[in-house]
């Protein structure tokens, strides 16, 4: 094939890795120390809700074309296998940096007297107040599922907190998995607490 040729793999850039590169520089102002901390977490959380979508549309459909077509390239040169194969490493570094970045800035949030708990952390103080709290805003909107041992686990939508836990004991003697989903805006990732 001749150089020139439009049909030329070196002429392109694979659309999955040039997207990843895109949501690089996002992540790069989220990295950035000259801008303030709520500032880069907002870029940060941008980075992550991109990565969601990225997976949900972009490596569904290559999951699906690699059962169908696995060996064809695209217009850059790379088959379905090669493509997955360079965004698993992509991701792997980026979510290495997104995670140092997400640390810095919740250690800069600390010195301006914003903390981030973990559980671990929890004061005696902080766990009523998570009880309450999950009592009052989270429980009533809440969907249980029961998922026994020999039944299909069902369809879970994405997009949404699910949160799973394995019962034992009861009137069976089989242990069963109970799992509770909700909807995403109601509850937020991150909950203020004054205590």
């Amino acid at each position: 094939m001749p150089k020139n040729s439009l049909k030329s793999p070196e002429l392109y850039i694979n659309r999955e890795l040039s997207w990843l590169e895109f949501n690089h520089r996002v992540l790069a102002e989220g990295l950035n120390p000259d801008l303030p901390p709520l500032e880069r977490l907002k870029f940060l959380a941008i980075v992550n809700s991109n990565l969601d979508e990225f997976f949900l549309v972009r490596v569904a459909w290559l999951t699906q074309s690699l059962l169908a077509a696995g060996r064809l390239r695209d217009a850059s040169g790379m088959t379905t296998t090669e493509q997955l194969d360079a965004i698993a490493d992509r991701v792997r570094r980026m979510v290495r940096q997104y995670s140092a970045g997400v640390g810095e800035v919740f250690k800069l949030l600390a010195q301006h007297g914003l903390k981030v708990w973990n559980r671990a952390d929890w004061t005696e103080e902080h766990r009523k107040y998570a009880r309450a709290y999950f009592t009052r805003e989270i429980q009533p909107i809440l969907t249980p599922l029961a998922i026994e041992e020999l039944t299909p686990a069902p369809l879970l939508p994405n997009l949404q907190l699910h949160a799973a836990a394995l019962l034992a004991g009861g009137k069976s003697s089989a242990d069963e998995t109970a799992e509770q989903s909700s909807e995403s805006p109601p509850v937020g990732r991150l909950i203020v607490v004054s205590v």
